[in-house]
């Protein structure tokens, strides 16, 4: 079995089960991988972790459950894993903006959160010419965030970042150090983690050495 076909059908067994009590080592299964690393797995392939995947869809099938049938609150609740109203009302209107009770009422505007489907495109095989150069060493200055992707929060997050870099100084503090100010770099590096983290985390000014070696020149 394959990553792709194994995180497929782990998915795909979620939604087969999406109103029972889901046990992640018999997810898990599903992909021939332990339930630390499928997690692992899955955070890094889909963005998000696999207890956000099964919340949300749960909450947009209840929205939409809701709004469709007479169903009472309290029995979707805990059709969908809730253990009281109060707990799933908290939840329905954080994911969807209005609680359980008025998208029933009113038939208001819902948040859909769809069902993942697995692809790995693959992208390349351009052709380059390069050559081997010794670059002296030099040094960056930098400020990190870290943004999360979580509700694709990082969409708004980092042009904010940048539109405070303009405000704050930031950027001409990097042109009166640079020494090439053709250029100021905005780099991004990907981690995973189990604990949810502040949409933005903000680092003061560092410094990184960088030191010589050769490095490919196009």
């Amino acid at each position: 079995m394959n990553l792709v076909t194994g995180i497929q059908k782990a998915i795909d067994y979620i939604e087969a089960h999406i109103t029972d009590e889901l046990d992640m080592a018999e997810v898990a299964r599903q992909t021939a991988c332990s339930p630390y690393y499928f997690q692992k797995i899955f955070g890094i392939l889909c963005g998000i972790t696999v207890g956000e995947y099964i919340r949300s869809r749960r909450l947009t099938l209840a929205g939409s459950e809701l709004m469709k049938t007479d169903t009472k609150v309290i029995d979707t609740a805990l059709k969908y894993g809730y253990e009281s109203p109060e707990s799933f009302t908290r939840a329905f209107t954080r994911f969807h903006g209005v609680t359980p009770t008025e998208a029933k009422r009113e038939g208001g505007r819902l948040r859909s959160f769809s069902r993942f489907k697995v692809q790995i495109i693959l992208k390349g095989g351009n052709s380059m010419n390069y050559n081997i150069v010794k670059k002296d060493a030099f040094t960056v200055l930098e400020k990190v965030e870290q943004h999360t992707v979580v509700g694709e929060h990082n969409k708004n997050t980092i042009p904010e970042f940048w539109g405070r870099a303009h405000s704050d100084g930031t950027i001409t503090t990097l042109l009166e150090h640079a020494s090439d100010s053709t250029f100021i770099y905005g780099t991004c590096t990907a981690t995973v983690s189990q604990t949810p983290r502040p949409s933005t985390t903000v680092s003061p000014w560092s410094v990184l050495p960088i030191q010589s070696l050769p490095r490919a020149s196009v």
